[in-house]
């Protein structure tokens, strides 16, 4: 079938209007189409398939209301400081005891970071441990950090921020005693890798120390925030 081509006169731009001109399309000559709409509902488009906007630029300009129901691509740039992601891990009720003087990057809390590979982004980790019990030493402290890998084995660790510890819960009396929790949180950059891994780090100094005491848990989360 034939097309049918509807073109105005050198020089001038083609308008379709009601009667009164509220309502109008316009294509110029500099190769724009306005439309104008005299009511609140400006464009009306009643089609069963998608509406697809072709070219380079598929710029829809600022949007000030309405609903989308569809799914945001991955390549959608959010505003700094919006959570992207949230990650968390938490330890069964074991007790675990941890020897005087050792440094521990504790397995039971871990969390696989992926999909990186930038350095302008953040990661927000908080630890939160539970059911501490100094096993009867005078001043024995806790120390809490947080360490990452790009071995899920914990070879080769590396501070996550800018201390190795950032607690250092102390134990004033002597006896057994439990103490309620420590938490801490900390933020960085995403360190240059495409898959880290993330953990709590523990040191007992002066005396052995047990976490989750008394069947309770511990955990570790994190917040991805927009740099």
């Amino acid at each position: 079938m034939a097309d049918r081509t509807i073109k105005p006169d050198d020089t001038h731009d083609l308008v379709l209007q009601n009667n009164d001109g509220s309502a109008k399309i316009e294509v110029n000559e500099a190769q724009t189409v306005v439309l104008t709409g005299g009511s609140t509902t400006a464009l009306t488009i009643d089609a069963s398939g998608d509406t697809t906007l072709a070219g380079t630029a598929n710029d829809i300009g600022t949007v000030t209301s309405g609903t989308f129901n569809g799914t945001l691509g991955s390549s959608a740039t959010f505003p700094a400081g919006h959570i992207l992601r949230a990650f968390y891990d938490e330890s069964d009720t074991t007790v675990e005891t941890f020897s005087e003087d050792s440094e521990t990057a504790w397995d039971e809390l871990q969390l696989t970071i992926t999909g990186t590979n930038n350095t302008s982004d953040y990661l927000q980790v908080t630890v939160g441990l539970n059911g501490i019990y100094n096993d009867a030493n005078t001043g024995a402290t806790l120390w809490v950090g947080v360490v990452w890998d790009t071995d899920s084995n914990f070879g080769s660790t590396a501070a996550f921020g800018g201390l190795d510890y950032y607690t250092r819960t102390l134990y004033l009396s002597g006896g057994a005693g439990l103490n309620i929790d420590s938490m801490i949180t900390v933020r960085a950059v995403h360190p240059t890798t495409d898959t880290y891994y993330v953990r709590a780090k523990i040191k007992a100094v002066s005396g052995d120390l047990n976490i989750n005491q008394s069947s309770t848990r511990s955990s570790i989360n994190a917040f991805e925030i927009k740099g």
